[in-house]
């Protein structure tokens, strides 16, 4: 099972996930995703620092839907990956496809920054 919290916070959306992210899981983070997309919220921050578990599926999601976030000059951050993430990211040559941030904060202020 999967929890998503989820926040606004100076043109920026929140997702905070915990659990894991594998099989049916995976339909409710497209869905909360996919509501972004349908919002016009393309300054998407994805904390991941309660995930214990992300399948290539759940990563094949984000990716399915970050084309869609830089059309719209807009980006997924990740934060807070654990080592079994971020080695299927590396493993996947990702790593340097998502912009990966340690804090939820960090995230938040390079979209400041890109807005200035």
């Amino acid at each position: 099972m999967i929890g998503i919290e989820h926040f606004e916070k100076n043109g920026v959306t929140v997702l905070r996930l915990n659990g894991e992210i594998e099989g049916t899981v995976n339909q409710l983070l497209r869905d909360a995703i996919s509501a972004c997309v349908r919002n016009n919220q393309y300054h998407l921050v994805l904390n991941l620092s309660a995930v214990t578990f992300v399948s290539s599926e759940g990563i094949g999601t984000i990716v399915e839907y970050l084309g869609h976030f830089r059309m719209n000059k807009g980006d997924i951050k990740l934060v807070g990956l654990n080592l079994q993430s971020r080695r299927l990211l590396d493993l996947m040559g990702l790593s340097r496809v998502f912009a990966i941030c340690k804090f939820e904060s960090v995230a938040m202020k390079e979209y400041s920054k890109v807005a200035a």
